[in-house]
């Protein structure tokens, strides 16, 4: 994938019924949302780099943990997994069965 296609609107149904949106910018800087099923909401602002030659990696920084301690944003350094499925859908991998999909 390149760069310009991580542009945009990403969403990802969580295990625990709940939702996040992550919006990346091209300034280098993203928007995340965390919705849990008990409707309690969560949102940071962050960074995010896709760096060659490991062009199979999106780096952000500044978010909070969807899958694990959501309460605060942390500035761990995520490395996230970034593939297109078998049809060309590109996805954004948080774990091997939780990812991102691309929103139109």
């Amino acid at each position: 994938m390149t760069e310009s296609e991580l542009i945009g609107q990403w969403r990802a149904e969580l295990p625990d019924g709940g939702f996040e949106t992550l919006e990346i910018l091209p300034t280098g800087r993203c928007v995340q949302k965390v919705q849990l099923p008990d409707s309690r909401t969560y949102s940071a602002e962050g960074s995010w780099e896709y760096l060659p030659p490991n062009k199979h990696h999106l780096y952000l920084r500044g978010l909070r943990d969807s899958l694990g301690s959501v309460d605060t944003a942390t500035p761990k350094l995520f490395g996230l997994d970034v593939y297109r499925t078998l049809f060309g859908a590109p996805r954004i991998y948080l774990s091997e069965s939780t990812y991102y999909r691309k929103q139109h």
